[in-house]
């Protein structure tokens, strides 16, 4: 995940799609998390709807989007 992740260009607004995700590891979580936060300065956005993907997870926390 992470080397598509830096690929996407800064100001870029990252649309994250799961409808036929089953699941999701920690890592993946902290990848998206991640990203977002270094990229934010740069314009960018990362949308995503965080509780269904941690429905999906074995995480028991919500990462911080702030």
């Amino acid at each position: 995940l992470a080397p598509y992740l830096d690929h996407v260009p800064h100001g870029w607004e990252l649309h994250v799609h799961f409808e036929n995700l089953n699941h999701i590891d920690h890592a993946c979580l902290d990848a998206f998390e991640n990203w977002e936060k270094q990229n934010r300065p740069f314009g960018s956005k990362l949308v995503v709807e965080w509780q269904d993907l941690f429905a999906r997870s074995t995480v028991a926390e919500p990462v911080s989007t702030a």
